[in-house]
């Protein structure tokens, strides 16, 4: 039985109370090295497989997205009705997960047909209102049985509970079609309550070696589709802000403090299958990753994409001294390393007192960094079991209307709902 523990109010956040929802043991077949550290301990060996990935795309010149069209057929399966609807969702998802049924090529084409005016009408800082449920769900790396649970806890979006998933849909495990195929069809059903976060791994050359396009070419050999898949994740905004509430991104903040939203809302995001700077300076243009847009223009806007998705904060409880942290993210080989003081500086230039990312796995699902002044960051890993390593998963939920002015700012506070 589920069974929430009683929680204060939050005195800072007006209009809004923090739930926090987190559970463990969903089942499923993850993709590659049992190790958590791989994105950062591996960047190196996974970005020199990029550019030699590049260098062979490059010498094979036009034909190259045609040359692993080698069973590019249409086995069939699960198809979309001419109007997708809330309940067509659910019943496919049924039958995707439940059934473990497959979803024809036909369908998922479909479904990257209609979402694309939509993704494409959103700006690069997404916004939601402040007077209604917002539910941030973080990265899910293709676990289809996390993204159910997600929806058996939390209800499915809708008017009055929105959603906000912070990227990271796809790599590692084995379903992420289905996940981006589900959350597409929300996207079409709910445009103005179903945002969807651009994450690291929704890049070109990162899915080549996590894992995204295997799992195309082994459900539907064609490479082609990967790329068209692509072009529509580079349609995803960059972040997000709940109204006088939060800032969601996938990673973290632009290395330059100056950088302000205007500045994010001005990229061209659509130009960039590549999220990562180095990859596609150095030689990673193949794939359709060069810009249509003067160098020096797009080299500032794909630093600021960098910084965005793939940064980390530095935690003072774990790295004593490292408020004033302002570094290159060495670690992972992308973004930056950035610490209290300059993530205070940061909303409070917005008149924000939270920054909600994920980008990371944390044991609990969840995780908090107190940057004084009231602010704090919070992480949100909503994979459970991420590479076998145990962690539960976890979601944030802005709930309206319960704050009475009690209570204070501690994650202890968040009610957890254990499944």
């Amino acid at each position: 039985a589920v069974r929430p523990a009683p929680r204060p109010n939050l005195s800072w956040a007006p209009s809004f109370n923090l739930l926090g929802a987190r559970w463990g043991g969903c089942s499923r077949d993850p993709i590659g090295p049992h190790d958590l550290r791989d994105d950062m301990q591996h960047a190196q060996v996974a970005f020199s497989t990029l550019l030699e990935i590049a260098a062979e795309r490059e010498s094979v010149g036009a034909f190259s997205e045609d040359l692993i069209e080698v069973r590019a057929i249409d086995r069939g399966g699960v198809e979309v009705p001419e109007e997708i609807t809330l309940d067509s969702i659910k019943e496919m998802v049924r039958l995707l997960y439940y059934e473990r049924q497959r979803l024809s090529r036909k369908a998922l084409e479909s479904i990257l047909t209609r979402v694309t005016p939509h993704l494409d009408a959103d700006p690069n800082v997404a916004r939601l209102p402040g007077d209604r449920r917002v539910v941030v769900v973080g990265d899910l790396h293709g676990s289809l049985a996390d993204l159910v649970k997600i929806f058996d806890l939390m209800g499915w979006p809708g008017p009055d509970n929105n959603f906000i998933f912070n990227g990271d849909f796809v790599d590692r495990g084995e379903r992420g079609v289905e996940i981006i195929a589900t959350l597409f069809s929300l996207k079409i059903v709910f445009p103005q309550h179903v945002i969807l976060n651009r994450g690291n791994h929704e890049d070109v050359k990162i899915g080549r070696v996590y894992g995204f396009f295997d799992e195309i070419m082994g459900k539907y050999g064609s490479a082609s589709l990967y790329y068209r898949i692509c072009d529509v994740f580079a349609l995803l905004p960059l972040c997000s802000v709940i109204d006088r509430t939060a800032f969601v991104v996938h990673g973290g903040l632009p290395r330059h403090r100056a950088t302000s939203l205007a500045a994010i809302s001005q990229i061209n995001r659509k130009d960039f299958r590549t999220t990562v700077k180095a990859a596609w300076e150095g030689g990673g243009h193949g794939g359709g990753c060069m810009p249509a847009v003067p160098w020096s223009t797009a080299s500032r806007s794909l630093s600021i994409i960098e910084d965005l998705l793939w940064s980390d904060p530095a935690n003072p409880e774990t790295e004593p001294g490292s408020e004033r942290c302002s570094e290159p993210n060495v670690l992972r080989g992308a973004g930056t390393r950035y610490g209290t003081i300059m993530a205070r500086d940061f909303l409070g230039r917005l008149g924000l007192k939270m920054m909600v990312r994920s980008h990371q796995c944390v044991e609990k699902g969840w995780e908090e960094i107190k940057c004084g002044k009231d602010t704090s960051i919070w992480t949100i890993f909503s994979s459970s079991n991420y590479d076998g390593v145990g962690n539960l998963a976890a979601v944030l939920v802005f709930e309206v209307g319960t704050n009475d002015g009690s209570g204070s700012k501690k994650s202890s506070h968040h009610r957890r709902r254990a499944a």
